[in-house]
């Protein structure tokens, strides 16, 4: 079980932990910035090597899919982005989200954590017993011929945060790994530990942790409402493509494949 402690979130505390082959390697613990991500994307155009790491105590422009603010306190949660140089299409890059779920969620499943409690929503939200603990976003930026020249994956975790001082609705919708394990927990360790459960996700790739991402998911075989950027359906939520999107059975009998967009799960 990880310990409780207090202790700063710095390199040399992540390293004292660390068991990885790239991710962390490289690592800048931040107090304050825009953006995890954001740092991430400049180091990776001077140079930084794929597995660097940049956390944060306080982002005054963290952000979440679609532009949305990712809002954590100062000293409590896990803000953080790596950047990976991945061998791949640009069409695959979503696929890296659902990996990165798959390897949050085993890291907590060591730690502790239910599995029957301990979901994933496609396609980047990790929950607890319904409550949101963790939120994924993965970008990239291309090079010649749509190969991709680097992406950047962000994922903001609830860790020692009192989710009771949150004001309404967020006190009901929020849960931390305070609430969840019944302590604070070493921030420095759990990040070891998430880093190295992500790079075996990333390395193994979709196709291969795909079995876990449904053992995990909260969505497929339940009825959803899918919002896109052009169209809102409703319909069962009946499988993954190769590449992660989710397919759904709409109620008129036909099939669509949604690469991206808000899911909601309907009661």
């Amino acid at each position: 079980m990880i310990p409780a402690a207090p202790e700063d979130l710095t390199p040399a505390r992540v390293a004292q932990f660390l068991n990885t082959r790239a991710l962390g390697k490289s690592i800048r613990c931040l107090d304050e910035t825009t953006s995890t991500s954001d740092e991430v994307h400049r180091d990776a155009l001077n140079g930084a090597p794929h597995g660097h790491v940049v956390t944060a105590e306080s982002q005054t422009a963290g952000r979440g899919r679609k532009g949305r603010r990712w809002l954590a306190p100062r000293g409590v949660n896990l803000s953080f982005s790596i950047l990976l140089r991945p061998n791949l299409a640009a069409e695959q890059v979503p696929s890296l989200t659902l990996c990165a779920a798959v390897g949050c969620r085993e890291a907590l499943l060591e730690l502790g954590a239910d599995s029957c409690a301990l979901r994933i929503k496609w396609p980047n939200d990790l929950n607890h017993q319904g409550r949101k603990l963790a939120g994924i976003l993965s970008e990239m930026t291309l090079g010649k011929g749509r190969s991709v020249n680097h992406a950047v994956i962000g994922i903001g975790m609830n860790v020692n945060l009192d989710t009771a001082l949150l004001p309404p609705p967020l006190n009901e919708e929020a849960v931390s790994l305070r609430n969840i394990l019944g302590h604070e927990v070493d921030r420095a360790l759990l990040l070891a530990r998430l880093l190295f459960h992500l790079e075996n996700a990333f390395e193994a790739g979709f196709p291969r942790v795909e079995k876990k991402y449904r053992e995990g998911s909260s969505t497929l075989g339940q009825r959803v409402r899918a919002m896109m950027e052009n169209e809102t359906i409703e319909g069962l939520a009946e499988d993954l493509t190769p590449r992660g999107a989710l397919l759904i059975r709409r109620d008129d009998g036909g099939l669509t494949e949604v690469q991206a967009g808000d899911v909601v799960h309907l009661r």
